[in-house]
């Protein structure tokens, strides 16, 4: 789940109003990836935010299950970061899903991987040939 906050409250939602929707909604995503991702730092980042505004949010900063980044969409910084982790998350967790299924054991009888024993001291380096046209 990727949730996109808003600190400078342009939305027209304080901090608290959108830490209780991402609370309310939390538990529909049990046991999958989170990431909260504070939007407009162009316009103010978490750390410039006021003591008061920055309480309700501590929780979620503080929860090992919860990655949280920083982006603006306007100048474009973090956003690279965001989508990459977004993938490599959702990339993990689908692998571990399959990993836990049944079916990986069936594919996994089904496959051998061959290692090849030392016969001498040569060293012998893989070779991947090039494209032939």
């Amino acid at each position: 789940m990727l949730f996109v906050a808003d600190p400078s409250e342009q939305c027209g939602y304080s901090m608290e109003q959108q830490i209780n929707l991402f609370n309310n909604i939390r538990p529909l995503f049990a046991n999958k990836p989170l990431i909260f991702v504070f939007n407009k730092t162009d316009i103010i980042k978490f750390e410039d935010l006021p003591q008061e505004k920055k309480e309700p949010v501590m929780e979620v900063v503080n929860d090992p299950d919860v990655l949280v980044l920083e982006m603006s969409t306007v100048s474009e910084d973090g956003v690279m970061m965001v989508k990459q982790e977004a993938c490599e998350r959702l990339l993990s967790f689908r692998v571990e899903s399959k990993m836990r299924s049944k079916k990986v054991t069936d594919f996994m009888n089904r496959l051998h991987i061959a290692t090849p024993q030392p016969r001498d001291d040569k060293q012998r380096l893989p070779f991947i040939p090039g494209k032939y046209f």
